[in-house]
């Protein structure tokens, strides 16, 4: 029997493998980011966080925190976890991935602005 798809549940919580598992398998390389999106993403960080050491974030809000509400963080939650690791590394700029809309964006710039500057992609 041929399979064309294959159904892989629960695969928005799925960790990475580690680098040494990738390294066995020969698969680091295939883990990489085509040339064009690391230059872009080199040009911002030395444009925009200004080459400083920055704290990136990965923030979901619209389906993850329905789908996974015993294990997602508030967005308050989220900016008291964020201002903790500021803290402790004193880095004064974070990058946010985030699908967040703009009413959930403000809370959120409103907890860190006094902390670092604000960074938002998505």
């Amino acid at each position: 029997r041929n399979a064309t798809s294959i159904l892989l549940k629960g695969g928005d919580s799925m960790g990475s493998p580690s680098a040494a598992e990738l390294d066995s398998a020969g698969l680091r390389e295939a883990t990489l980011f085509a040339k064009p999106i690391r230059e872009a993403a080199e040009e911002f960080i030395g444009t925009a966080l200004a080459g400083e050491p920055y704290l990136a974030v990965h923030c979901r809000r619209t389906d993850f925190p329905s789908a996974h509400p015993d294990s997602t963080p508030t967005m308050q939650a989220a900016a008291t976890q964020i201002a903790s690791a500021l803290r402790q590394r004193g880095f004064r700029r974070v990058f946010v991935a985030t699908d967040a809309p703009a009413e959930l964006r403000g809370p959120l710039e409103a907890a860190i602005g006094g902390i670092a500057t604000m960074h938002f992609f998505g």
